[in-house]
């Protein structure tokens, strides 16, 4: 938080943390108890590959919906959440979307017995945004004021958006992360047990 409030100043910090309360609005809504769902059945049903296949479909079908909807109507959502800036509803959207789609894989995880490997990508995740964090509100700021000729393609990239854009690369870039390193579930494994 130090860092936010540091580079971005209280106010930009406070429209931050509206941006957080809608992204985790929208998350609760798209995944709409699903991953609780998904532990009771899971564990209930002998079919496992049927219901990892029912909770991933359901929560894909309604995050395409609702990134469908979004992205022609981001307009209208712009105005309705109160954001002046359609970049940051076009990255609430996309966030939101890549969170929901976590859900199943990381209930999987949990559900399977494999607490370390959920904790290694938890923390993996925390440290990478961490990491992020400081690049972009930090260090490639700092690049930009030194104007050096070898870094002008972080000083035209800096310059083109604003600062708080790039917290929201830094988050989008732990996503993405988390979305590639995210296990995928063994067929195998899932129909044994």
């Amino acid at each position: 938080m130090a860092i936010f409030t540091y580079v971005l100043g209280k106010a930009a910090f406070s429209d931050q943390t509206q941006w957080y309360v809608y992204a985790a609005f929208f998350n609760v809504i798209l995944t709409m108890g699903t991953e609780t769902s998904f532990f009771r059945y899971y564990t209930q049903e002998p079919d496992k590959n049927k219901v990892l296949a029912s909770a991933a479909t359901i929560l894909l079908i309604t995050s395409g919906i609702f990134l469908l909807l979004g992205l022609i109507l981001i307009q209208q959502f712009a105005g309705f959440l109160g954001f002046s800036d359609q970049k940051l509803v076009y990255i609430l959207i996309l966030t939101t979307v890549v969170d929901t789609i976590c859900v199943i894989p990381f209930a999987y995880l949990r559900v399977t017995g494999r607490p370390l490997v959920y904790a290694g990508i938890k923390l993996t995740n925390v440290m990478v945004l961490f990491l992020f964090t400081v690049l972009f509100l930090m260090i490639i700021p700092k690049l930009v004021i030194s104007e050096n000729s070898f870094y002008s393609f972080w000083i035209h990239w800096f310059i083109q958006t604003r600062c708080h854009s790039h917290h929201h690369r830094q988050s989008n870039s732990q996503r993405f992360y988390t979305v590639v390193i995210i296990p995928v579930p063994d067929q195998n494994q899932m129909a044994t047990g």
